[in-house]
């Protein structure tokens, strides 16, 4: 009996001071307030293989080839999301990496016209990255897409995408 009131009690205690530390952020059910963490947007490619195309008349320095493919980004509901910035770097199938690039936001903005990912909405972005002189497919595309929400919190999501 003693001990079935002191687990009793121990669980009491418990509760409260979960309760009493709770910022209202989040509860047992979910997302309460959802402006105290990053909108929860998805970003992925939806190919499974990317397929690379040769460049006509490329010589080195230019890209012998390009990797055309689609990134899509999902709002949640809750906040705007904006896509900022995308690096990427190509390793082939003998580990010969290209230098990596970084498309800034000016840039996309001015391939995109706004970045912009409406709250309750997705957008596709057509997106082709050349493979540099360096590798030659297949290989491996590695991404990270920079997005910000509403609330200028920025997330990094890192993608891994097949290129044949």
């Amino acid at each position: 009996m003693v001990i079935r009131s002191a687990l009793s009690l121990l669980v009491v205690v418990a509760v409260a001071a979960t309760l009493a530390c709770d910022d209202g952020a989040t509860t047992a059910i979910g997302v309460t307030n959802p402006t105290a963490a990053f909108a929860n947007s998805a970003v992925f490619v939806p190919a499974a293989i990317v397929q690379s195309l040769p460049v006509p008349n490329a010589a080195c320095p230019q890209s012998r080839f390009v990797a055309p493919f689609d990134l899509v980004i999902s709002a949640d509901g809750f906040s705007d999301v904006f896509l900022t910035r995308l690096q990427m770097q190509f390793a082939d199938h003998a580990g010969a990496l290209t230098p990596p690039t970084m498309i800034t936001q000016p840039n996309l903005t001015m391939q995109f016209g706004s970045t912009r990912v409406p709250a309750a909405g997705s957008r596709t972005f057509p997106i082709q990255v050349p493979l540099g002189c360096t590798g030659v497919p297949p290989g491996t595309m590695h991404l990270v897409v920079f997005t910000t929400d509403s609330h200028q919190r920025e997330r990094q999501t890192p993608l891994r995408v097949p290129v044949r």
